[in-house]
Order: structure tokens, then C-alpha cells, then sequence
């Protein structure tokens, strides 16, 4: 009998310290969405728990060394919420746009990033190039001044190539052209609009 009352007791305490822990959590949680935690802050919570790393990984209050840390996080999530966060440093954009290509595009500072540094696209990886390509955010200007670019180096990447002919945005006189070209990459329907 006396051990069934330890047990319960036990029982309510620990249930008692749960519920003390998440209600903290869930405060923690609101700050962070509400922008009240300081750039220190939020570093200082990075490893809390994946909640609160995805929280921060997406905060516009979050610094570039908090965000290079997530970017290696194992969370894929958190992962993608970095890459989406408009603070993440251009080093860990490269290195993530060939994961989360579509986080890539809808970053909001992605047109800035583009006004300020015109290289920016050039010294992207091709596959990550490729699959920005690809996705049906990538806007025309983009898939057209891939194009020429490689069209002005004479030498064609069959993954961007291919993205170019995936993009929805590619004008048909532009896919004819690459039908046109004679760089030993073979196009097939199922991989454009053809």
C-alpha cells in the first residue's frame, strides 16, 4: 500500500514538472514568435528543443551566427526555415539552395540579394542552379539570364538545361533554340513543356 502511494505521488510530480516544462516551452515559443527575444537570446536557445531551433531558424530577429549554426542542424525543417530567413548569410544560401530550392527563391531578401550582388547566380553551384531552375517560382528573368549566360560561355550544363526547359516561365522560342543546340544533352518531352 505505502509503495502504490509513493508511486502516485511520483506520478502527479512528474506530470506536474511536464506540464510546468511545457507551459515554459510555450512561453519561450511566444516570445520568439513575437520578436521579444534579443539576437543573444535567441542564440543562447539554439539546442533548446527542434520547436523552438525551427522558431528561431525563422525569426527575422535571428543573426547570422545563430543561423549559420541551425544550418547545420539534422532537422530538415529547420534546415528550410534558414534558408527561407532573409538574415542567413549568402555562404549558407549556396549551400542550402540545392536542398530547399523553392525557400531559396521565396526568401524575401532574394531580390535584394540579386541587386547587390549580380554575381551571386554565377557562383551558385550548378545543381543548385539546376533545381532553382526548376521550380515554378523561379521568374522568367532568371531562367533567361541562365540561359545566355551559359550560352555565352558556349558551354551548357545538362542539368541547367534541363531546368530551363522544365521552368513553366521559358518562352517556347527559348526551348527551340535549345532543341536547336548541339550540346550532346538529349532533351525529352516529359522534361519540358515540349
Amino acid at each position: 500500500m505505502r509503495k502504490e502511494k509513493y508511486f502516485s505521488v511520483n506520478i502527479d510530480l512528474i506530470g506536474s514538472i511536464m506540464t510546468e516544462a511545457l507551459n515554459s516551452n510555450e512561453s519561450l515559443a511566444s516570445r520568439i514568435r513575437d520578436s521579444l527575444c534579443t539576437v543573444d537570446e535567441l542564440e543562447s536557445l539554439v539546442g533548446t528543443s527542434v520547436e523552438i531551433d525551427r522558431l528561431i531558424a525563422s525569426s527575422k530577429r535571428a543573426g547570422a551566427d545563430t543561423l549559420k549554426k541551425l544550418s547545420y542542424s539534422s532537422d530538415d525543417i529547420t534546415r528550410e526555415c534558414v534558408t527561407g530567413n532573409p538574415n542567413t548569410p549568402l555562404e549558407i544560401l549556396n549551400n542550402l539552395a540545392d536542398e530547399y530550392p523553392r525557400a531559396f527563391l521565396l526568401n524575401p531578401a532574394f531580390d535584394l540579394v540579386i541587386l547587390e550582388n549580380p554575381g551571386f547566380l554565377e557562383n551558385l553551384y550548378e545543381s543548385s542552379l539546376a533545381k532553382i531552375l526548376e521550380q515554378k517560382e523561379c521568374p522568367q528573368s532568371i531562367v533567361v539570364w541562365a540561359y545566355n549566360f551559359y550560352k555565352k560561355r558556349n558551354s551548357f550544363s545538362s542539368s541547367v538545361l534541363k531546368g530551363v526547359v522544365k521552368n513553366p516561365h521559358t518562352p517556347v522560342k527559348m526551348i527551340n533554340a535549345i532543341l536547336r543546340l548541339d550540346t550532346g544533352v538529349e532533351i525529352t518531352c516529359e522534361e519540358g513543356l515540349l
